[in-house]
């Protein structure tokens, strides 16, 4: 567990927040949570899982005991130097994220269209609405988090909140969100059979 700040993150009180960044040897694809912890709850954990041991792995965690929507820095403002950093290793970026929506819902961006079409098609195998993302979610600038590795095309997935609180015991506690259910795995599953499917075309 690491603490850093600079540029916009210079505001934010180190106490605040944590964030996990871990490198993985050989690995070319980095899968990142920028609104983790009480931030969009649910994020950081399904980022955790799905990176696993096999890919590197960001997380920028919102500790606070209320009021965790302070500690939002917009993706496309993001620049928080170890996040930066680690993603200048990677080929392509997953980036999650939660949205509001109480529909079970998964929105989907960004600019890379090989992983785009291999995670539509591993979600809705397994029963996940996937939607392609509107404009505010669309995750199409360069300057978006998700875009900024080595590759310049990441993807980015808006899960609403529908969804996650169907995934954890408890989305809104940080002890309810210790215990996951079947859901969650359903979803960490489809997500790194897309990745590893997509990690044999780079190969």
């Amino acid at each position: 567990m690491k603490r850093y700040s600079q540029s916009i993150f210079d505001s934010l009180n180190k106490q605040d927040f944590d964030i996990i960044c871990r490198e993985v040897e050989g690995a070319r694809i980095a899968v990142i949570s920028p609104h983790g912890g009480g931030i969009e709850p649910g994020t950081s954990e399904l980022a955790e899982e799905i990176a696993g041991i096999s890919y590197h792995l960001y997380c920028f965690l919102g500790r606070k005991y209320e009021d965790n929507q302070e500690l939002h820095v917009k993706s496309t403002l993001f620049d928080e130097p170890w996040a930066l950093s680690l993603l200048k290793k990677a080929e392509t970026c997953l980036s999650l994220h939660g949205c509001q929506e109480e529909e079970e819902i998964v929105y989907i961006g960004g600019l890379n269209k090989k992983l785009y079409l291999l995670t539509c098609e591993m979600l809705k195998q397994n029963g996940f609405q996937v939607i392609n993302a509107p404009d505010s979610m669309g995750a199409k600038s360069l300057n978006n988090i998700c875009n900024r590795c080595s590759g310049g095309k990441g993807l980015q997935l808006e899960l609403s909140y529908g969804l996650r609180k169907n995934m954890f015991e408890n989305v809104d506690r940080r002890k309810g969100r210790e215990k996951v259910t079947p859901v969650f795995h359903c979803f960490v599953e489809s997500v790194r059979k897309a990745l590893k499917r997509y990690d044999r075309f780079l190969q």
